[in-house]
């Protein structure tokens, strides 16, 4: 964890770096739940390599809940990586998760949604369309800007 809320401060120790690692040929990253509050996390690990963004989630259905809006999305289509959430889904200790497990392909299209329903959820991850969208979106603003120049 590189990044920890109020409760988590007391319990857990922040990490010095991140984690990548590569499963039949793909290079993952993890984020545990709160990390991936951050753009600044994704994009790190994107940079380093991630060719998919593992984030494991314990998201709760009230207050601040991005697992509900299009913000998986964004960073899926900013990093042009995929995003896999495995969110907690019921209740535990007095809150209630929002599970909505889902896969997001590198363009932020929703590929897979686990939507309020525990189970497996399967999808399918295509090297192709990762390396499509890494050849066609700037992926910093230094690139936006070669763009507009023309260089």
């Amino acid at each position: 964890k590189h990044f920890l809320d109020s409760s988590e401060k007391e319990l857990f120790l922040l990490g010095e770096h991140g984690f990548l690692f590569e499963v039949d040929g793909w290079t993952l990253s993890l984020a545990i739940s709160y990390d991936s509050y951050y753009s600044e996390h994704a994009k790190t690990m994107a940079l380093s390599g991630a060719q998919v963004y593992l984030i494991l989630g314990a998201f709760i259905k009230a207050g601040y809940n991005k697992i509900d809006s299009n913000y998986f999305s964004e960073r899926a289509l900013e990093n042009q990586i995929y995003i896999v959430i495995s969110n907690f889904i019921g209740e535990h200790s007095g809150m209630t998760f929002s599970g909505n497990s889902s896969i997001y392909a590198p363009d932020g299209v929703l590929l897979v949604s686990g939507y309020q329903e525990s189970g497996i959820s399967i999808g399918l991850l295509e090297k192709s369309k990762l390396l499509n969208n890494q050849d066609t979106i700037p992926v910093s603003a230094d690139d936006i800007i070669i763009e507009l120049i023309g260089e």
